[in-house]
């Protein structure tokens, strides 16, 4: 059961970070993707790099929780 915990737990840590990637790659269309319907202006791309840090980070702590291995703090 662990096995699949830590499987389902390592796709979605990769897919955060592929999406916190893409804010960073592509902020228009990762923005767009989002649900913001307008190109971003100069003024906002700067958060757009920051949550896509943001996500990128968050994915990374998932990856460190599962090289923790403790189950019960990973859930």
């Amino acid at each position: 059961m662990a096995l699949i915990g830590y499987s389902l737990s390592g796709l979605i840590a990769v897919g955060i970070v592929f999406i916190g990637a893409r804010f960073l790659w592509d902020p228009a269309a990762a923005s767009r993707d989002f649900g913001i319907p307008n190109p971003p202006s100069t003024g906002f791309t700067p958060w757009l790099a920051v949550k896509g840090v943001r996500d990128i980070v968050s994915g990374l702590f998932v990856f460190l929780l599962m090289a923790n291995g403790s189950p019960r703090l990973l859930g």
